[in-house]
């Protein structure tokens, strides 16, 4: 999982989640009552770039892949395919780079749900294993694998299919999605820590175990 920033300057002188068990399970407190850091300093990062005479424009962006599948109306998966994935905000990046986009069909992703932007590489390939031209409204199925996440599906909905003016043999493979989906391919998830209030019947079932006993760093002691 990687965030870039893509930056505009003025020219002078213009200006993992894996398998877990457990014994009691708390509901806790509602997710928006707690504060998580996200990206570290990110709101401070922004926050200075929006307010820099020196900065016109930038662009957050999460890379990652993901391999397609397409999916029909019956919602069975019909062939395979691959392409890189770039998490962005529509608005900021087409601020930036929108005259290097040649849009063949559909439009860009709207950024509120979840849409691929697919390029012309990854929908020509979809179509030769398939037989089925790849347009505009069609269900596509995202699967990511790593190391520290397992196996993470999406479905996406393809806004459009497009290609770069300039490109390359890498950028022929990259499609556009919207950062959630981009983050959801990585297997990343908000999560907290609170404090646990067991009742006395849950005390009793634990007994006289302390935490160190659980987790004491010799997994061989007596």
């Amino acid at each position: 999982f990687f965030l870039f920033f893509f930056l505009m300057i003025r020219r002078p002188p213009r200006s993992t989640l894996f398998p877990y068990t457990t014994l009691f399970r708390s509901m806790g407190p509602d997710m928006d009552d707690i504060s998580i850091d996200g990206i570290t300093e990110y709101e401070r990062i922004t926050g200075y770039l929006d307010s820099s005479s020196k900065v016109e424009a930038y662009s957050p962006q999460v890379v990652g892949f993901g391999l397609l599948a397409y999916v029909d109306e019956a919602g069975e998966q019909k062939g395979r395919g691959f392409t890189l994935v770039w998490g962005v905000d529509p608005e900021e990046y087409l601020r930036m780079f929108s005259g290097n986009i040649d849009t063949l069909d559909g439009t860009f992703i709207s950024g509120n749900e979840p849409e691929i932007f697919l390029s012309a590489e990854a929908a020509r390939s979809l179509e030769e294993e398939t037989g089925i031209p790849i347009a505009p409204g069609d269900k596509v199925l995202m699967t990511s694998i790593t190391g520290t996440a397992g196996t993470k599906i999406r479905e996406v909905t393809v806004s459009g299919i497009f290609s770069f003016f300039e490109s390359n043999v890498q950028l022929d493979m990259v499609s556009f999605v919207d950062p959630a989906t981009a983050r959801a391919l990585s297997g990343l998830s908000v999560s907290g820590v609170t404090e646990a209030n067991l009742s006395e019947s849950e005390k009793a079932m634990l007994g006289e175990v302390e935490e160190e006993d659980l987790f004491s760093g010799d997994l061989f002691s007596e």
